[in-house]
């Protein structure tokens, strides 16, 4: 890379949004690939086809895959990071002809630990929570029923039945 400019991540961005507008190129003349294929009635061939483009949707994929852990890791870890080491929670970026307030955002998740299912159903049930059991309690009602069970009764739900992490990242929003 000695002879090219180094990467950043507004020129990566722009190589995306070009990739974005390649996909939206290429769907269209799948599309067109689609309707050739089954009216050429060659099934070996739509086979073929249809290997070769599973192989390629599956590599590019994986992928998209770590170019989002990678953006992951830029909401979770390397702007709260600069927030705090510049000692401030949030700041505001003019951006074009807006303006966005970044700041560090933490969100609580309760989940139940599966050999402890029907204990923490009986849990729930004898603190107001039979409402949201069902087969399976939805993950984000559990954690909404835990935060406001922590508000409400000041402790968060018993750690021998539920397990909670706390997801640190990255909150963008439209500033004035």
């Amino acid at each position: 890379m000695a002879d090219q400019e180094k990467p950043t991540a507004l020129t990566i961005a722009e190589r995306l949004r070009k990739a974005d507008n390649a996909f939206r190129t290429l769907s269209e003349d799948l599309d067109i690939a689609i309707k050739d294929m089954a009216k050429d009635g060659d099934l070996p061939e739509a086979c073929r086809g249809y290997k070769a483009l599973d192989d390629a949707y599956k590599g590019m994929d994986t992928s998209r895959k770590a170019v989002y852990a990678q953006l992951e890791s830029i909401s979770r870890q390397v702007i709260p990071e600069l927030l705090a080491e510049a000692g401030v929670t949030n700041i505001t970026v003019q951006i074009g002809d807006l303006s966005y307030r970044f700041g560090k955002s933490q969100r609580v998740n309760f989940s139940i630990l599966p050999e402890k299912k029907e204990t923490a159903f009986d849990w729930l049930r004898a603190n107001g929570g039979d409402a949201i059991i069902q087969e399976t309690v939805n993950a984000g009602t559990l954690s909404t029923f835990g935060k406001d069970f922590l508000k409400a009764k000041g402790m968060d739900l018993p750690d021998n039945l539920f397990a909670m992490s706390t997801l640190i990242y990255t909150s963008v929003t439209k500033a004035g």
